[in-house]
């Protein structure tokens, strides 16, 4: 406990500083209260024959404060989720569960010393055979409350044209609150060096960086990567790249080299501020690797589509998930419309908030798990802009081969189940339909499916959710929202579907 206290006293040090300091804007604070009443046919999630119906009551009070200056960017926002069920036979309710995210990007001493910093509180699956909650997860099943935290002093100063210099020290730990996963510490330290604008046609870049991971239920692994990288400019539309480098893991691998020399070749092309693709084929001590990271963005809408594979694991995904950042594809839409950075973000977290459209757009499980996999990902996403809809879909495809020796997750799968994530396959896709009614209310309707595979076992586990809602706006700070779903999946432990039809209404407050 003493050793938490000193971590969390050594994460504040910099924002204490920076309160210390006079600064150019203030810092806003807004609490927020929501109540919701859910009605469920299903509430154990149980297969046919099985369901116990109840009423759901939900309080959850909360708050987002933020700070824009332009030696500090901070943004947190809170809730604590407090459910009550009528009747809650067997304790199928968690009562209370919170959910924070923050971060804070600040620069202590103008251009030389700067911090970042992050934390987080969810709610996520322990498995992806399981049933998979909504984002109201008041049933006690397959979930686990997860905290991340990450504090990152470094050192970047610019020498003129020549080149940019960073030296960072990164500092995390994921808590999992079940012995099952651990608890585990990383420490990353990493050396950069850039190019800069003196390098007009050849651009170059340095990069050494090695982790080391500390866990309660496996010995210590670690990761070390070394590369350089070329940029030769064609022209005004085209970039040749290149990187060459030397990868090393430490870890108990299930078979075959840990380490090795990587190359790859590729180019940029980008035609206008519109449209960038950036593409490259190499290899790695683990095969071939390709990327991919292409964008287009016209008057009335946006196209993503990205390719990647590396070398992660659950641990990683937690702390820097690889998804699709709606708020940032939904920017890229309103951008024509609405110039201003300012009033551009308020319009797209409001749009948010009146869709009910999650962070991020459909992508893989992240099922608990402590061993290293190969992760390849495959994800599209576009967004249509009507004169009174909104329309967003998204696809994405994920393959995960374990690397590392099963015998890791013997605490979370069972001697039974110990190859059911050696090699798995998801595939998933979510559609979600805005409509404006006129200018305080929007109908939304939305549909998500997944399918995941364990190419070993040939288990096979399909989840789907179906949901139409109307979002009322009835003052600045008051709005309402009533909501019918249909959610299907596997019951916990067996291969029967469970089927859970709720509805539910609240009302969502500003102060």
């Amino acid at each position: 406990m003493a050793k938490q206290r000193r971590q969390a006293v050594l994460a504040l040090a910099p924002l204490a500083l920076l309160l210390s300091q006079p600064t150019q804007a203030a810092w806003k604070f807004t609490p927020t209260l929501e109540l919701r009443e859910t009605y469920t046919d299903n509430l154990r999630l149980a297969r046919e024959g099985r369901e116990q119906s109840d009423w759901i009551t939900e309080i959850t009070p909360g708050f987002t404060v933020s700070k824009r200056s332009d030696r500090v960017r901070f943004d947190a926002t809170y809730q604590l989720h407090y459910f009550a069920g009528a009747s809650d036979i067997g304790g199928e309710v968690d009562r209370a569960q919170s959910a924070l995210a923050a971060r804070l990007n600040a620069e202590l001493v103008g251009d030389w010393l700067y911090f970042d910093g992050a934390a987080s509180i969810s709610q996520q699956p322990v498995s992806a055979f399981g049933p998979l909650l909504s984002d109201r997860a008041y049933a006690n099943i397959n979930n686990t409350e997860v905290r991340t935290y990450s504090a990152s002093p470094y050192l970047r100063h610019r020498f003129g044209s020549t080149a940019t210099a960073e030296l960072r020290y990164v500092r995390d730990k994921v808590d999992t609150g079940r012995n099952r996963l651990g608890n585990n510490d990383g420490q990353t330290i990493a050396l950069s060096v850039a190019s800069g604008s003196r390098f007009t046609d050849l651009g170059w870049n340095v990069l050494l960086r090695e982790q080391r991971i500390d866990d309660d239920l496996a010995p210590e692994t670690s990761a070390a990567v070394a590369s350089l990288g070329l940029r030769y400019r064609l022209g005004r539309t085209m970039a040749l790249t290149g990187n060459v480098g030397y990868d090393k893991y430490d870890y108990a691998a299930l078979g075959g080299v840990t380490e090795g020399r990587s190359w790859s070749v590729g180019g940029i092309y980008t035609p206008s501020s519109r449209t960038r693709i950036e593409a490259s084929a190499g290899r790695r001590f683990y095969g071939d690797s390709y990327s991919l990271s292409a964008s287009h963005r016209a008057r009335r809408a946006v196209f993503s589509l990205s390719y990647s594979d590396a070398v992660t694991n659950t641990r990683s995904q937690f702390l820097l998930p690889s998804t699709v950042d709606t708020a940032a594809l939904l920017d890229s839409l309103f951008l024509s419309a609405i110039p201003d950075p300012v009033a551009r973000r308020a319009a797209v977290e409001a749009y948010i908030l009146a869709t009910g459209l999650p962070p991020s757009l459909a992508d893989s499980i992240n099922y608990f798990s402590n061993r290293y996999f190969l992760q390849k990902q495959l994800r599209a996403a576009v967004v249509l802009r009507g004169a009174r809809t909104r329309t967003v879909l998204s696809v994405y495809g994920t393959r995960r081969t374990a690397l590392s020796t099963a015998e890791a997750d013997s605490a979370i799968l069972g001697p039974s189940s110990l190859t059911q994530n050696d090699n798995t396959e998801q595939r998933g896709a979510s559609a979600v339909w805005n409509y404006r009614l006129d200018g305080k209310t929007d109908f939304n309707a939305s549909v998500d499916a997944y399918r995941v595979e364990s190419i070993t076992t040939g288990l096979v586990r399909n989840h789907s959710a179906t949901r139409l809602s109307l979002h009322r706006q009835f003052e600045r700070k008051l709005s309402g929202v009533l909501e019918l779903r249909r959610i299907t999946g596997p019951v916990l432990g067996g291969r029967d579907k469970y089927v859970e039809n709720a509805l539910s209404a609240g009302v969502m407050m500003k102060f």
